[in-house]
């Protein structure tokens, strides 16, 4: 409520033309209903929250048109393999870290020119400095042993979000890898500050190809309604 409160305050700012088109609502959305159908719908950080995903993805669908999109973001549980963390362990406890393998590898394919030039000019315009101090990273802690978050939400991978949309009347036009990791993101604490993040910034040079989908933490899906 105190986020709608704040995109209120900031909607009364903008002239009337605009603000009579946009309508806040404070409700689950699995109870929200319109008499208007919508062209597109966004869900960012949503759905890793939600208990059952098909009953919102098929929710969503019948508030979008003939051929309406949804654009939506989803925690990407191929990114366990990289990220060096507790998950990491838990898919191979589970036994699963083969198959979560085997979906990365199949996204190894060749790169447009385009992309490669664009990630070279992006390499090219790092500026980092140099650090004094030699023990600059002496009392930073590098892992947390214990760390447990107080909700782990839900991952997919790619191929998991193909299966739910087509359980739930759409199909997957797009996919776009965003939040990339050049490297191991354990290195972001032991680096200079904006080190980590310049490099891995250079990496959206590659965001619309399918090796994104390999280092990329979280993936945005864009699924047509087919139903």
């Amino acid at each position: 409520k105190k986020m709608l409160n704040l995109a209120k305050s900031k909607i009364d700012k903008l002239s009337n033309k605009i603000s009579k088109n946009i309508i806040l609502v404070h409700k689950p959305i699995l109870e929200y209903k319109d008499e208007h159908l919508f062209d597109i719908c966004i869900c960012m950080g949503v759905i890793g929250y939600i208990d059952n995903e098909i009953n919102f993805l098929k929710h969503i669908n019948k508030l979008l048109k003939k051929n309406g999109n949804l654009i939506i973001s989803s925690r990407n549980r191929l990114f366990n393999i990289q990220s060096l963390s507790f998950r990491t362990l838990n898919e191979i406890n589970n036994k699963k870290f083969k198959k979560l393998y085997d979906e990365m590898k199949s996204y190894y394919k060749p790169l447009k020119n385009q992309s490669i030039n664009l990630f070279l000019k992006n390499i090219t315009k790092l500026n980092f400095t140099k650090i004094k101090n030699k023990n600059n990273n002496k009392n930073k802690i590098i892992l947390k042993k214990n760390y447990l978050p107080f909700t782990e939400p839900k991952q997919q991978t790619p191929l998991e979000m193909i299966k739910l949309s087509k359980r739930s009347n759409f199909k997957v036009s797009k996919f776009y890898g965003v939040h990339p990791h050049i490297i191991d993101p354990s290195l972001n604490k032991m680096l200079p500050e904006k080190v980590f993040n310049q490099m891995s910034d250079a990496l959206t040079a590659f965001e619309e190809e399918k090796i994104s989908l390999v280092w990329s933490s979280v993936f945005i899906s864009v699924l047509k309604k087919s139903k």
